[in-house]
């Protein structure tokens, strides 16, 4: 061990001064309560600074009353008087930096940089410990979510949506403090609670979108939760947190629900969708997704004549039957696999003008309806006219 210099002090005030300009440099305080400026005044005082809780503190003191009392405000450990044996209180100083030179070093591993929240895996750890320590305890998981967060990333950029994750995970930490259990953070999916069971989250949704209101008036951001309530401690924490992150994908394009608890009739959905996700790149090669035209007529004159047609896709699928647009176009938007979709229907869109104007002799224009995810790729408008000008279609013919 480093050899290391002491500091004495007699007033507890002036204690106060050097941790609150020293924190960094102070490896553990020794306390006496009886002195000027009461030590279980500085103990509160600690205890309201994330900085000077990091520093283990022992007390010294020869009343068992006072050693309650200290150990309620988080005292690590206490020296009775009168003294003994120097070694030994020698031994128990090093031994005591050491175990927070441990801590030190797994809370750098264990927590994600950005929030200081608990990583997944050790989320899950601490759940299962917070489990055998309290094993009557009713608990919940939630999951957190800010609705469309990637967007909001890409349209604000990154400095942005750091700062909307590091002030969200503030609030969620103020609120698990006046609960029964811990905060970790999916950074995948959103943030992570695991906590003594509620009978209603409307408050802490309410207390998160008002926040949003106040800091970040001009940015739509809206929170959705997702509940697995009365987890069974049996039941691995990996598999709850994978239905919670199912049952999010699931509703992730109804926002008329803020709160959702998991149930069997959601997994059904949410296994019904993720067969959807699969089924995917098979059912695009085999072309399974149909094209239909809603005509579009000018009304000028004595008889309205065909003006355009508006391209729809339907989902004709070998296992699924139909597949209503409404139930797949979200879900490929929020998983992804749009982008692949809206190309296959220009494609197919293009194709289309180009046979009819050999089976008919004239171009019937048409318009194609995109995602906005699309405005972000790159490559878009060459790909556009990579489409449109191999199938020598007139640029001013098909519309996006």
């Amino acid at each position: 061990m480093m050899k290391r210099s002491t500091l004495k002090v007699y007033d507890g005030k002036e204690a106060l001064d050097i941790l609150l300009k020293e924190e960094q440099k102070i490896d553990l305080v020794l306390l006496d309560v009886f002195m000027p400026f009461d030590g279980r005044e500085v103990l509160k005082v600690r205890n309201e600074n994330p900085g000077l809780k990091r520093i283990p503190f022992i007390v010294c003191t020869s009343d068992k009353n006072i050693e309650k009392e200290c150990f309620y405000l988080g005292v690590n450990d206490f020296i009775k008087k009168p003294y003994e044996n120097p070694d030994i209180i020698v031994a128990r100083v090093k031994r005591m930096i050491e175990l927070y030179e441990d801590r030190s070093i797994l809370k750098e591993v264990e927590r994600e940089k950005l929030t200081n929240l608990y990583n997944l895996d050790f989320f899950k750890k601490y759940s299962n410990q917070f489990d055998a320590n309290f094993p009557e305890l009713k608990k919940d998981m939630l999951l957190l979510s800010i609705n469309r967060f990637t967007l909001i990333s890409e349209l604000y950029g990154k400095d942005v949506s750091e700062k909307i994750i590091k002030e969200f995970s503030l609030k969620i930490i103020d609120y698990i403090s006046g609960h029964s259990g811990l905060v970790g953070i999916d950074t995948e999916s959103g943030y992570l609670l695991y906590l003594e069971h509620q009978d209603s989250y409307d408050v802490l949704i309410s207390n998160l979108n008002e926040t949003a209101r106040e800091l970040f008036n001009n940015i739509h951001i809206a929170f959705k939760a997702v509940v697995y309530p009365f987890v069974n401690p049996s039941l691995e924490k990996e598999t709850v947190i994978d239905r919670l992150r199912n049952t999010l994908t699931a509703l992730s394009s109804d926002y008329t629900k803020t709160i959702v608890f998991y149930s069997e009739e959601n997994q059904i959905k949410t296994l019904h969708l993720e067969e959807l996700i699969h089924a995917f790149p098979q059912a695009l090669k085999e072309e399974q997704f149909k094209l239909y035209f809603q005509p579009k007529y000018a009304i000028q004159g004595d008889k309205p004549t065909l003006a355009s047609a508006e391209v729809l896709v339907r989902w004709i699928s070998p296992k699924f039957g139909f597949v209503n647009p409404g139930e797949f176009i979200n879900l490929f938007e929020a998983n992804g696999l749009i982008g692949k979709l809206d190309s296959y229907i220009m494609r197919k869109a293009a194709e289309y003008m180009r046979v009819w104007k050999e089976k008919y002799g004239f171009y019937v224009p048409l318009s194609v309806n995109l995602s906005r995810v699309d405005i972000y790729r790159p490559n878009l408008v060459e790909e556009i006219i990579e489409y449109v000008d191999s199938n020598n279609v007139p640029r001013d013919k098909f519309y996006v």
